[in-house]
């Protein structure tokens, strides 16, 4: 038995391992009494030709993410290749790649391997020492054609393959619509994903291995600005929230799904322990009833020690009405509600606070709790 799906290579439309179940009868046209019936289940495993990775941060305030993703460079002889900070006072480094999949890079091969470039240890222009446990490229006066971000990489990567043309383009980044290629980060803008909103995605070709192509997110090319008044040490926490890795780090490692579709749900105060998960996270939503009179038709909602879900005074606040007339306002969490739940109107002297244990388990609607302000 053959199964056939059309429109094969197109992620979103089966964005997961599917299993069916058919059901199939053998009969004798000469004999009514013959028949013989089985079942049998099918699986079917997408066998898409991209990695389509799916963002969002839980904090809900990004609004132009960006994705880096590369591939680190290994030497024939397994070790990779590191390139040192141009600050020599510093134990730090950056990788060589053998692709950047958001940045125009390609490595033109190791001559053992049918390549352009010199092995290392031969002598040769590739200019390369060996440290024991990895390949460090040498700098000369301060630079190094091996950055896949220097002018003069054409020497060691191929500039013109571009694997994300779609994604510089019809997007809210100025940068990437001007088709500036960003080599290392932060990469390029992703995209709205429609179908499941409040996310973004970005499609990455089928050649990118798991376990060695390094993954990063950031919100727009330079992220939030510092505010006036605000300290350095606090500006630097602040900016945490908006990219992760949140430190100097290779990046998450991309998975191995067999549909080859990913979910990164980025939250900040988990550190480094955030990553790719195969099924959709669901969310839990949590509806606030107003059937108070004269408290206005705006609210401010917030989590005790933690994220705000509306600006004071603004229409991210607006109370909503339902098919009953009954005005509402709804937020949602990814874990259930650990902490009180403050609320303001407009007119309000004082913070009003709804308990945890307050909130009631709903069935059969389009949400999980509510509570009522009466």
């Amino acid at each position: 038995m053959t199964v056939t799906l059309d429109k094969l290579y197109d992620p979103s439309l089966y964005t997961r391992t599917q299993t069916i179940t058919i059901d199939y009868v053998a009969t004798d046209n000469r004999d009514a009494s013959l028949r013989e019936e089985e079942q049998t289940t099918v699986t079917i495993i997408p066998n898409a030709q991209t990695y389509r990775l799916h963002f969002r941060p839980v904090t809900d305030d990004w609004t132009n993410p960006h994705i880096y993703v590369y591939q680190v460079l290994y030497a024939p002889d397994g070790k990779e290749v590191r390139i040192p900070d141009s600050n020599t006072t510093t134990n730090e480094f950056s990788h060589a790649v053998s692709y950047s999949f958001t940045g125009k890079r390609t490595f033109k091969g190791w001559t053992s391997q049918g390549g352009e470039v010199d092995n290392p240890g031969t002598g040769g222009s590739s200019d390369i020492v060996d440290k024991g446990s990895y390949w460090e490229v040498q700098r000369k006066n301060g630079t190094t054609a091996w950055e896949p971000s220097d002018a003069s990489a054409d020497y060691v990567y191929n500039l013109k393959i571009d694997y994300c043309p779609n994604f510089r383009e019809g997007t809210d980044c100025t940068n990437c619509n001007n088709k500036e290629v960003k080599p290392t980060w932060p990469g390029v803008a992703m995209k709205e994903d429609d179908e499941n909103p409040g996310w973004f995605y970005f499609d990455l070709p089928a050649l990118a291995t798991p376990g060695i192509t390094m993954i990063m997110f950031a919100e727009g090319h330079d992220g939030p600005l510092q505010n006036q008044g605000e300290s350095n040490d606090a500006y630097r926490e602040r900016v945490k929230k908006f990219r992760y890795p949140a430190h100097l780090m290779p990046g998450v490692p991309l998975y191995d799904y067999a549909d080859k579709d990913g979910w990164f749900l980025y939250d900040y105060t988990k550190g480094d322990d955030n990553g790719f998960v195969d099924d959709k996270p669901v969310s839990i939503k949590y509806r606030i009833h107003v059937d108070a009179v004269n408290r206005g038709n705006r609210i401010h909602v917030w989590e005790e020690g933690g994220r705000a879900f509306t600006v004071w005074d603004d229409p991210s606040g607006d109370l909503k009405t339902d098919s009953e007339g009954r005005k509402y306002f709804e937020f949602e969490l990814w874990s259930p509600v650990s902490k009180r739940i403050g609320y303001k109107f407009i007119n309000d002297s004082g913070d009003s606070w709804i308990e945890i244990s307050a909130w009631e388990k709903v069935t059969g609607k389009d949400y999980d709790y509510e509570y009522t302000i009466n």
